[in-house]
């Protein structure tokens, strides 16, 4: 009887000791399956959370919870799975009732991976020339298309290539446009070229363009920018004075094309009329008698003849135009280095003439005259080309660089009057930027 009750007792106590160790570490014990690549550890924890029922607990401060991690475990218990997780890290958990903690463990012992020793930037492997970052914390990596901003999270392992994870979308607002404010002056090469619409003063042509001289332009302007990122519009006013000189020294015979009017005499039907006769009587009717006018009409025609003469001419004579313009550029600015940028702008201007003085060569009187007796056309257009350094100052503002060239109607003389002139000019301008 003793005998087996000592067997009862010491099953019973079996039992107990079984049920006392399953409900020890019952938590760790569940087993999960998580598959991510590149995730952060809070997201890991919280698969782990959602699919045991359980709660991690630990300091806010415990490891960096942007720290990206890789990891593909298939019906593992919990305790294996953050074994794997912390293998590296000085932490430990430990099952306190319905949780698990998560704690710092200073006397657990790290065994890091065998590691390759680094290779340096200047290193080659196989001729190709490898790139090594080192670590570092997750960066946010944005990537604009349209008006949508794509984020995402950049991953660099010191062997591995870059990875990026999408992060979200953000639908930026709309950008504010940059306005600055540009002053400064230029000076350049200017020279002209006649044109003569007209075969019959060809000569004249030839003989005004090689009596003009290279000579200075100087202007002053205001323009105002506004720059959306690398890309600006620019319009302001600019003040331009040009000084040319011609030298006629000319001692040469020369055909002068002269207009003749010869009047011609045309026979012209000018009127008709008729003229109804009623004869009376008996036997009486009527008829109808036709009568034509006509007139001798004069008509005038236009002959070119030309006529053999000596053109003498010793003369200098220096003119002057003063401009006012209205630019407007179309422009790219890109950033060089940290205090440098380049600046590429082309655009239209439209030039009003404000005063002129000087002498011009008549092709049909093969005399010099004086600009006032001919009327210039006052609206003028030009095309404009600027390009240069910008050169940024620790206070943000800005000293540009530039050369620029125009080209463009300069004036045309009085509509019958068989002249154009057209400008040319080169040069270097200073500006600074008030931004």
């Amino acid at each position: 009887m003793l005998k087996k009750l000592s067997k009862v007792i010491v099953l019973l106590f079996l039992i107990t000791i079984s049920l006392n160790m399953y409900g020890i570490d019952k938590l760790l014990r569940k087993k999960v399956s998580i598959q991510v690549s590149n995730q952060p550890m809070l997201e890991v924890l919280h698969q782990i959370e959602k699919q045991a029922d359980i709660t991690f607990s630990y300091s806010s401060n415990l490891f960096n919870k942007k720290e990206l991690i890789t990891i593909n475990v298939k019906n593992t218990p919990i305790s294996k799975v953050l074994d794997q997780l912390f293998e590296e890290k000085p932490i430990s958990y430990k099952e306190i009732g319905s949780q698990i903690v998560l704690y710092t463990d200073k006397s657990k012992k790290v065994e890091k991976k065998n590691v390759p020793p680094q290779i340096k930037p200047s290193d080659t492997v196989d001729s190709v020339k490898i790139e090594v970052e080192q670590k570092t914390e997750p960066q946010i990596v944005e990537k604009i298309v349209n008006d949508t901003i794509y984020r995402y999270i950049k991953t660099i392992n010191t062997y591995d290539t870059i990875h990026y994870i999408y992060y979200d979308t953000v639908k930026p607002s709309q950008a504010q446009p940059n306005i600055n404010i540009e002053l400064g002056y230029g000076i350049g090469i200017y020279s002209s070229k006649i044109s003569i619409n007209n075969d019959l003063y060809k000569y004249q042509k030839n003989v005004i363009n090689k009596a003009e001289t290279p000579a200075l332009t100087f202007y002053l302007y205001s323009l105002i920018h506004t720059k959306f990122e690398n890309k600006k519009i620019s319009w302001g006013i600019k003040l331009s004075s040009y000084r040319e000189q011609s030298n006629y020294q000319i001692n040469e015979p020369y055909t002068i094309p002269i207009t003749k009017i010869i009047r011609t005499w045309q026979i012209k039907l000018d009127t008709v009329y008729y003229k109804v006769n009623i004869r009376p009587g008996v036997n009486g009717g009527k008829d109808t008698s036709w009568y034509f006018v006509y007139r001798r009409i004069p008509i005038d025609k236009e002959q070119i003849v030309t006529s053999n003469d000596t053109l003498k001419l010793d003369s200098s004579v220096k003119n002057k135009y003063l401009y006012i313009s209205f630019p407007i550029y179309f422009g790219i600015e890109k950033e060089i280095s940290h205090h440098f940028s380049a600046n590429f702008e082309i655009g239209p201007s439209i030039d009003l003439l404000l005063r002129k003085s000087g002498q011009i060569l008549d092709p049909k009187k093969m005399e010099l005259i004086d600009y006032k007796e001919l009327s210039f056309l006052k609206w003028n257009i030009s095309l404009n080309l600027n390009i240069g350094l910008i050169h940024s100052l620790e206070n943000n503002n800005a000293f540009i660089y530039s050369i620029f060239i125009e080209r463009g109607l300069q004036s045309i003389f009085t509509p019958g009057y068989p002249i154009s002139k057209f400008n040319r000019s080169i040069g270097f301008k200073l500006g600074y930027i008030f931004r």
